[in-house]
């Protein structure tokens, strides 16, 4: 689901990554669960021929965020077909379902139970906040859904169940988004974060400081880290640092170990010690990077 999407996970602190992608597909609609165990930054472009959106099952503190703002149970998030996907998770891990679906299809069962107010303009707010008591049916169908695929899978391959699930789960969908609560609102220093971010990827491969940053974006440093804090759970430079491991990662993956070597992938992206290099790259993937060069995990 999310290498249709193009959409790139880092891994932001310091643990041997555990996690699990399931996908169900029906006609028009697919339903697909994601788990991890520690923080993850998951960015890219979403699909333009359909709704996608999430909901995340479980939360242990509030420390999710989507384009800079907190979501809870009770938010789908993600509807804006014109912005990317952008989810933040916490430093306890991720439980999230994903759900994407026809746009006409769910306007055909919009229309038909009289919600005729989830239209275009209804979902570019991105994210809804759905009252508990609608929410709640719709999550509650799709643990039942994901119990399905975890531990009976062979069952989900009766058409008519799956058609089943298509007419259920939908008016649940259309429900839940109808009369909704005030979304909440993006953090004060999220949009300062999110010009931080652009700025950093575009130089990601040269040596940056905070004092530079901060004049790149018109912000006080002390902005900076508070905001970084607040969203990602770390400073500026810690998460600049953990974006160049995950682009080595990345590089040493793509390279052939024949030709590529560790020292000039890392040197690329602006690591020259590379003892140091090495031993903030195996405590954050749980490897060495030659391990990973020579795709051996």
């Amino acid at each position: 689901m999310f290498r249709k999407w193009g959409a790139q996970f880092r891994q932001l602190h310091p643990k041997p990554f555990q996690g699990v992608v399931s996908r169900l597909q029906l006609e028009g609609l697919s339903i697909g669960r994601l788990v991890t165990n520690c923080t993850v930054e998951i960015v890219g472009e979403k699909p333009r021929d359909s709704l996608a959106f999430g909901l995340v099952l479980h939360q242990q503190d509030s420390s999710h965020f989507a384009h800079g703002t907190p979501l809870n149970t009770n938010c789908l998030f993600g509807f804006d077909p014109q912005r990317e996907a952008n989810l933040v998770s916490s430093a306890a891990g991720l439980s999230v379902v994903l759900v994407e679906v026809n746009k006409s299809l769910l306007q055909l069962f919009a229309n038909q139970l009289g919600h005729h107010e989830l239209d275009d303009a209804f979902f570019r707010q991105n994210i809804v906040t759905a009252w508990p008591t609608h929410i709640d049916a719709y999550s509650s169908y799709l643990r039942q859904v994901i119990f399905l695929m975890d531990h009976h899978p062979q069952i989900l391959q009766s058409p008519d169940l799956l058609r089943l699930i298509q007419g259920d789960l939908l008016p649940l969908l259309c429900n839940a988004l109808s009369q909704p609560q005030q979304a909440p609102r993006p953090l004060r220093r999220a949009e300062i974060v999110a010009q931080a971010q652009d700025y950093m990827i575009a130089n990601l491969h040269r040596p940056m400081t905070l004092a530079e940053l901060s004049i790149a974006v018109h912000a006080s440093r002390r902005s900076l880290i508070y905001g970084f804090q607040d969203i990602f759970g770390m400073g500026p430079m810690a998460y600049l640092k953990q974006q160049r491991l995950n682009g080595v990662r990345q590089a040493l993956l793509a390279a052939d170990p024949e030709h590529a070597t560790v020292a000039n992938i890392a040197h690329a992206w602006g690591f020259y010690s590379l003892g140091h290099f090495a031993h903030e790259y195996r405590c954050l993937f749980s490897e060495a990077p030659s391990a990973t060069l020579r795709h051996t995990t």
